[in-house]
């Protein structure tokens, strides 16, 4: 069987804009809140999951949050 080839590098803000994506959806894996953040803050090299670092949830206080983008709100 072949080796599985390296997952590939996760994506950063630039490309996630080149798609017409703003926003992310921050995701609280503590209690389930989510919510939509515009991503214009951060520059275009941060990923969007090392984004994660920079939220609380506001429902519980939570640090552990997942981070992606928000397909939905695409322009």
């Amino acid at each position: 069987m072949a080796p599985k080839p390296p997952p590939p590098p996760p994506m950063d803000l630039a490309n996630m804009r080149q798609n017409g994506v703003r926003y992310v959806t921050a995701f609280c894996i503590d209690c389930h809140h989510e919510a939509n953040v515009l991503a214009d803050r951060w520059g275009d090299e941060e990923t969007v999951p090392g984004l994660a670092r920079h939220f609380r949830c506001s429902e519980c206080g939570s640090r552990k949050v997942q981070v992606r983008p928000a397909w939905h709100l695409r322009s």
